[in-house]
């Protein structure tokens, strides 16, 4: 078992979706299905469909059309409704 979690934050402009320790963030991008754990590579991708979060055992699933997901350091950012921004 990970002894470290992910700190996780999903934002969009109006408001803050969710905040809070995860041992595990799902989603899909262009590729396909994937999965984030605690010591994942650092990376950005444009995610599609949803994101789920484990959090305390329970899992979360936010319905989501498209968003930026930036994985850095066990910190996980999802930034949702970019393209209204635009």
């Amino acid at each position: 078992m990970y002894k470290d979690l992910l700190e996780v934050q999903i934002i969009s402009p109006q408001k803050k979706v969710f905040e809070g320790k995860c041992s595990s963030v799902s989603s899909v991008n262009s590729v396909g299905p994937f999965d984030i754990l605690p010591e994942h590579e650092n990376f950005i991708s444009l995610i599609r469909q949803y994101v789920s979060v484990v959090s305390n055992g329970e899992m979360r699933k936010f319905d989501i059309k498209d968003a930026v997901l930036k994985a850095d350091s066990n910190q996980i950012h999802v930034f949702v409704g970019i393209e209204s921004l635009a």
